[in-house]
């Protein structure tokens, strides 16, 4: 959030500083302050539509511009505009027209990692949709309740890269759980993860059993 809004307005604003007060050091009025926020949701949402329709994913490799609409299926002037939001940011970088992911951006690209990146995007903008139009009805309340599918998977599905970051480094180490996790007929119990996400990554990485799920209301304080 603070590339963004360094890119994106005019005067480098912080979003801490943001939430201070809307004083942030260079001494900017309120009109630039929501200037910048609202230029930063707008570079969020190229993020998220980059990552939604594929075009970030494909940036794996280096493409050009024609390829990549023609892959993505939108006009060539609208992704443009997308992805130099995206090389304003940092996260891309531009050759004449083609177009290619930052060193750092790549790894996250690559399977395991993309569907955590886009499961975390999408439970942003889900989220944050959700608050605003809760707002809009005047139903706005404490705590975290979800019954919306897309959210709970959104949310859930970190989980599961977590699960295989574990299964990768850290089981190894437990004596005798690989085995008994590979044994013919073993089961994994999921308690209170809120979606499956780490049981399913557990069956899919070990191709064993069955998964049971200890079943908790989606919820938190």
């Amino acid at each position: 959030m603070e590339q963004a809004n360094e890119t994106s307005g005019g005067d480098s604003v912080s979003t801490r500083n943001m939430a201070r007060g809307g004083q942030t050091s260079g001494g900017a009025s309120a009109r630039q302050v929501i200037n910048n926020l609202s230029s930063s949701v707008w570079a969020f949402s190229a993020l998220a539509c980059a990552l939604e329709t594929g075009l970030l994913e494909a940036l794996s490799d280096s493409r050009s511009l024609a390829d990549l609409s023609h892959r993505s299926g939108i006009p060539t002037p609208l992704v443009e505009g997308m992805l130099d939001v995206l090389v304003a940011l940092g996260l891309l970088q531009r050759d004449g027209d083609v177009y290619s992911g930052a060193p750092d951006l790549l790894p996250l690209l690559q399977a395991p990692f993309r569907d955590a990146l886009l499961a975390e995007v999408r439970s942003a903008y889900l989220q944050s949709r959700e608050m605003i139009d809760a707002a809009k009805r005047r139903t706005l309340a404490g705590g975290w309740y979800y019954t919306d599918p897309e959210i709970l998977e959104a949310q859930g599905t970190p989980g599961g890269l977590l699960f295989y970051m574990l299964a990768q480094m850290l089981f190894p180490r437990l004596d005798g759980l690989q085995e008994a996790l590979q044994r013919p007929g073993a089961t994994f119990l999921d308690v209170g993860t809120v979606v499956d996400a780490i049981a399913i990554t557990d069956i899919r990485s070990s191709q064993h059993g069955a998964a049971h799920r200890e079943p908790r209301a989606a919820a938190s304080p």
